[in-house]
């Protein structure tokens, strides 16, 4: 048996696939950075702010201000054009990966009568709306509403669309001048043809719905550029293999160059990674695959040349979530598991036999329901009708060292238990209801690109972020779920069953850090642990979690909407460093595991364990976001038959009802050998909870807690 290093593996990749030249001139230059030296500070003195109309018209201008003064660029052999040049203002505390539009508050006194950020960010565009209309016939039914639309706040949003649909048209056609002017410049009539070609896509595509693959792809990257100019950062690509596949060539002699041209978007796609590379604040998801609106499966050329670029090219950006249900093409599952193995973290994978019945169980008509996409998170929206933008993180952990300080000191478990969850009930509540009271009080920041495009905000003159969407429900997650689990179950055998401690001195003992109290430290290290098909731990979890989340979905935001519950950890290292010592044996600052990953070092009796133990839990509650990450040892997955043992795995999780999976393949050894020699290791890409990114590019802490997380064999 060849056992290969997931280095060689990732070259046999390419190997096969056959990169051409130009993308790997063009993979080599993103990875160099050479396009930063485009980047310069936007101008201060941009400003809408005086202009005589309403707020979303200037913020629309200011939109146009971007589009018409960011200056342009076109690198080298490139064939999908545009990058943001604009960095914040000098001197301006602005971060580089929040929106820079220029002011368009008058000040301070009119910002402060609107909210912001329910709109901002973890947003799905309505990619095919723009497709089907055009920027132009966009602008132009957004012009022609206010002939039948009385009401002035309606007119205002309508002339804001219209606006910021014609801005990014303006930006395209300055792209097209850019490229006919490197064509006239140029005495390589191959590149001139190029540069001609180009020029025509953006000239075509500033007004008028795409012709073609190059005039798609070329649109869908302005569409999504301008929406990060927008709205800041956490913009997704939305289902692409879906809107591209009807302009995919039929003719095998074109399909050469349309994977091209495709390895040139994906390219492009990493065009912000500097300014988030260790965030997770600007990468670009992609949803693949899964049910069609009618049911039939949606998988497609696309769809596979997607999956072969991102293993041939190996950048973190787009990250790739991959809807699978029972009956997806069994080779394509088994693709799917290869390229994990070989190491392409940047794809997870979603199960369309979970979600879907979840959002229908919800009250969403099944053909929406099967339409569902991903934000830049790991939380589901239904294409082009939503926005399940986070109005709440409940605390499970913070929520629980609560309980525990209020709880008396001979307390019982049952009533232990049950006070924890009515704290947990009494957080839910208040968090919901002063979201609700928050979005009444006053209006939200307007969104007029994000909203031109969206099925019925043109129709009701209704903007994104203000009641515009035909499904306004909000997100919930439930968040450090692992550690809370750990720790009632700790407390559980520890005090109330092996009485091998009181209640007050486990208390003391987390004061403390576990400082003179190693031993009892020790023995609440042992107690039964979430990941390990161990009752007593999981039925905690999933009373605790089953309970909360009904909790959640029990709230309304009005008749029409209401929340949708998930369980989620984001940024596990950053919050654990904030969370003191807790009952399970962390010490204060350890990190948190990644939403329903086992905390490091305690899961014991292999993958299949760990997958049960998640699956416990009610799929039907869990409607918007509820992943289980995994780090498994290469050396188990070698050769054909340690791909078929892995991607059995995958099959066998899906058909349990496990709802989301994040793969690691890589060793230990291999980290820290890139610790070491980070130059050697540019290639490798690691999953660090709903984002991916190289390794090198971590800070040390999150280095550390990714060679700490166990490393599954199969």
């Amino acid at each position: 048996m060849i056992i290969y290093t997931l280095h060689e593996e990732i070259a046999l990749i390419r190997n096969r696939l056959q990169t051409s030249e130009r993308a790997e001139h063009l993979r080599q230059r993103m990875n160099s950075g050479e396009h930063w030296r485009h980047r310069v500070p936007r101008p201060a003195e941009l400003s809408t702010a005086q202009m005589d109309c309403s707020l979303p018209e200037r913020k629309a201008h200011a939109l146009r201000l971007m589009c018409e003064q960011m200056p342009v660029a076109i690198g080298p052999e490139e064939l999908i054009v545009g990058m943001r040049t604009f960095m914040p203002p000098e001197n301006s505390s602005a971060a580089v990966w929040a929106s820079i539009l220029p002011d368009y508050y008058r000040d301070e006194a009119e910002s402060a009568l609107y909210t912001h950020g329910h709109a901002a960010t973890h947003n799905v565009p309505a990619f095919s709306n723009v497709f089907r209309h055009g920027l132009g016939g966009l602008a132009g039914r957004a012009r022609a509403r206010p002939a039948d639309e009385p009401d002035p706040a309606k007119q205002n949003n309508l002339a804001s669309f219209a606006i910021a649909c014609e801005a990014v048209g303006a930006l395209s056609r300055r792209y097209a001048q850019a490229a006919s002017g490197q064509a006239k410049d140029t005495a390589d009539n191959a590149r001139r043809a190029e540069l001609e070609a180009v020029a025509d896509i953006c000239r075509h595509i500033a007004t008028k719905p795409p012709r073609h693959l190059h005039d798609a792809l070329q649109l869908h990257w302005f569409v999504w550029l301008a929406t990060i100019l927008e709205v800041g950062c956490l913009v997704t690509s939305g289902r692409l293999d879906q809107l591209l596949a009807p302009f995919w060539p039929a003719d095998p002699a074109e399909q050469q160059w349309a994977h091209e041209l495709l390895d040139c978007y994906v390219i492009k796609c990493n065009d912000q990674t500097d300014y988030w590379a260790g965030t997770s604040l600007v990468n670009n998801n992609i949803m693949l695959s899964g049910l069609r609106p009618d049911g039939a499966d949606g998988t497609n050329d696309v769809t596979w040349a997607i999956l072969d670029s991102m293993a041939r090219l190996m950048m973190p950006d787009p990250q790739a979530a991959v809807r699978l249900h029972k009956n997806s093409p069994p080779e394509f599952i088994h693709y799917v598991a290869r390229l994990l193995r070989d190491g392409v973290s940047q794809i997870s994978v979603y199960n369309d036999d979970v979600f879907v019945p979840s959002l229908a169980g919800a009250g969403f008509p099944i053909v929406d329901a099967r339409d569902y996409a991903l934000d830049a998170c790991q939380d589901v929206n239904i294409a082009d009708k939503s926005e399940f933008y986070l109005a709440a993180n409940i605390p499970l952990t913070q929520t629980f060292l609560k309980a525990l300080e209020a709880s008396p000191d001979d307390v019982d478990w049952e009533t232990f238990f049950r006070s924890y969850q009515a704290l947990v009930a009494e957080e839910i509540d208040r968090h919901l209801t002063d979201y609700c009271a928050n979005i009444k009080g006053k209006p939200s920041e307007p969104c007029p690109f994000l909203s031109a495009p969206m099925d019925d905000c043109i129709a009701t003159g209704l903007d994104v972020a203000n009641g515009g969407l035909r499904y306004r429900d909000k997100g919930v997650f439930l968040a450090e779920p692992v550690c809370a689990i750990n720790s009632l179950a700790a407390i559980r055998c520890v005090v109330y069953e092996n009485r091998d401690a009181t209640l007050a001195e486990v208390k003391a003992a987390c004061k403390a850090n576990y400082v003179g109290y190693e031993h009892l430290r020790r023995k609440l290290q042992a107690a039964p642990k979430w990941g390990n098909d161990d009752d007593a731990a999981d039925l905690i979890g999933k009373e605790l979690l089953d309970t909360a989340a009904r909790e959640i979905i029990r709230h309304r935001i009005d008749e029409e909407a209401g929340f949708l519950a998930g369980v989620h950890q984001p940024h596990h290292v950053a919050c654990g460093r904030q969370l003191p010592a807790t009952p399970d044996g962390r010490r204060d600052g350890d990190p948190l595991s990644v939403t329903l990953a086992p905390t490091n070092g305690t899961a014991l009796r292999g993958p299949t364990a760990v997958m049960r133990s998640v699956t416990k839990l009610d799929p039907m509650l869990c409607q918007w976001n509820s992943s289980l990450t995994m780090t498994f040892d290469p050396v188990f997955l070698a050769g054909e038959a340690g791909l078929e043992k892995f991607a059995a795995l995958i099959r066998a999780y899906l058909a349990m009802g496990g709802p989301q999976l994040q793969v690691n393949c890589i060793s230990a050894d291999t980290l820290r050998a890139a610790q070491r020699d980070p130059a050697s290791y540019e290639d490798l890409i690691v999953r660090v909870w709903g984002y991916c990114d190289r390794f090198t590019s971590l800070s040390p802490e999150y280095q550390k807690e990714l060679i700490d997380r166990t490393a599954h064999a199969v």
